[in-house]
């Protein structure tokens, strides 16, 4: 029977980057991390005689990690599955930061079954990176998985296939600059003997901050449940798109949106030995949000952000402008609001309504006159109307910005999206087609009917 090939082909026009389909990715080896926060504990095998049971809790009351605890216990340690964080004083760089985990988020019983956090990353195959990885005995690291991609003329991907990645072996004697290099070979876990022998395993890092912890890095919890990890890919990409792209520091009227928590669910688990398939119950890591995810979508929707962009650049704009008389500068808001000696609070009103009508483009009409022939003082006149002579506005930058980012979701080419922008010069058509791309019509970025 001929063996399956490990390379995936990817239908033209379905994806544009390999983040999107390679189902291991993520680049660790940048992150500074502050502490690690364990989801699960180390326990003594049942079989284990009580002069070892008396050991392990003399030890565990001493705080020692359970990496010094395996040094002596050997194999009678083994993982188990609880329904609680630790947060251990010698797992973190500055103690303290774990005594105020507790005091922050623990229960009343001490235990932390839920930890809010947020990220520092917008990308998710960042945030929880993971892959297979074989560990030796006392060399560490002997192989991990990693992935090879091809790609087209155009540069898209084209077709990829996994690798099993081994640092190449030092000689004595001999410097390398940048660390030691990788060699590459197909990796294929049927026909893997360590992976047969569950030497070569799943695994995994979560990577988040915690409100309220002082220090500029990450914590990171270190998982191997499969499980785990696709509940939290479920979660950062269901909120990428409600956000247009926005997962790292993502707040919602000034706090986080995000909470880890110990779940308890019921997963399918195979009997390698028996060939079955069985179920049974395990807390899994879940990431949840605190509010109504509609109300972070509408507070980071397109709309909103080209408001926010506009208010901004209405504010930027104001402390910019001279003081020849342009309306809206403090000058001419000193002159409205403090009229000089001998003006009555009618002439001030006039002098503010003579301020309204310079904002409108246009003809200015001439204020009302308050008897007599007195006149009012002549004011430098504002900004003239641009010479197409209707007053439209242009099309900004942020305007711009928001066309290419949908465009973008919707697979536009780039010069398609050339053309049409080339053929846009003002802010009502921008906004046209903004909207347009809202409702998901993209009929004017489509060739023209022969």
């Amino acid at each position: 029977m001929k063996k399956a090939s490990t390379a995936r082909v990817i239908p033209n026009g379905d994806y544009d980057n390999e983040e999107f389909f390679t189902p291991l990715l993520g680049d660790d080896d940048n992150v500074k991390t502050l502490g690690v926060i364990r989801p699960g504990i180390m326990v003594l095998k049942k079989s284990c005689e009580q002069a070892d049971v008396e050991r392990y809790d003399q030890l565990l009351a001493q705080g020692m990690s359970w990496v010094d605890m395996a040094k002596e216990f050997g194999d009678k340690l083994i993982p188990q599955n609880v329904d609680y964080f630790t947060a251990n004083r010698h797992d973190c760089i500055n103690p303290a930061n774990a005594d105020l985990i507790k005091k922050l988020y623990a229960d009343p019983d001490g235990r932390i079954r839920s930890i809010p956090v947020y990220f520092p990353m917008n990308e998710w195959w960042n945030i929880i990176p993971h892959r297979l990885c074989c560990y030796g005995l006392t060399k560490g690291l002997k192989h991990r998985s990693g992935f090879e991609y091809e790609r087209d003329d155009r540069g898209r991907i084209a077709d990829y296939r996994m690798v099993c990645e081994t640092p190449e072996d030092l000689e004595a004697g001999k410097k390398l600059f940048g660390g030691r290099a990788w060699m590459r070979k197909p990796c294929d876990p049927e026909s893997c003997l360590e992976y047969q022998k569950e030497e070569c395993r799943f695994s995994g890092r979560i990577y988040f901050m915690i409100p309220g912890i002082k220090g500029m890095g990450s914590f990171v919890i270190p998982t191997k449940s499969w499980y785990s990890m696709k509940r939290l890919k479920k979660t950062l990409r269901d909120m990428y798109q409600l956000t247009n792209g926005r997962i790292a520091y993502l707040l919602h009227n000034g706090e986080t949106i995000f909470v880890l928590r110990k779940v308890k669910a019921t997963i399918p688990c195979i009997d390698w030995e028996k060939g079955e398939t069985k179920m049974r119950q395990q807390y899994l890591i879940d990431l949840d949000v605190l509010v109504d995810p509609l109300e972070v979508a509408r507070e980071y929707s397109v709309e909103k952000v080209l408001q926010k962009g506009e208010r901004a650049i209405t504010m930027l704009g104001g402390g910019m402008e001279n003081t020849d008389g342009v309306p809206g500068t403090d000058a001419d808001k000193a002159e409205t609001a403090s009229p000089s000696s001998g003006e009555n609070q009618g002439e001030s009103q006039v002098g503010t309504e003579l301020t309204r009508a310079e904002e409108r483009p246009g003809k200015v009409d001439a204020p009302p006159q308050t008897g007599g022939d007195e006149r009012q003082p002549e004011r430098q006149p504002g900004p003239a109307a641009p010479k197409n002579g209707n007053g439209r506005k242009e099309m900004d930058r942020d305007q711009k910005a928001a066309i290419t980012k949908m465009a973008a979701r919707y697979r536009i080419q780039a010069e398609t999206l050339d053309r049409v922008l080339a053929g846009v010069k003002f802010h009502d058509e921008a906004a046209k087609i903004i909207s347009e791309l809202n409702r998901g019509d993209i009929s004017r970025f489509l060739p023209a009917p022969a």
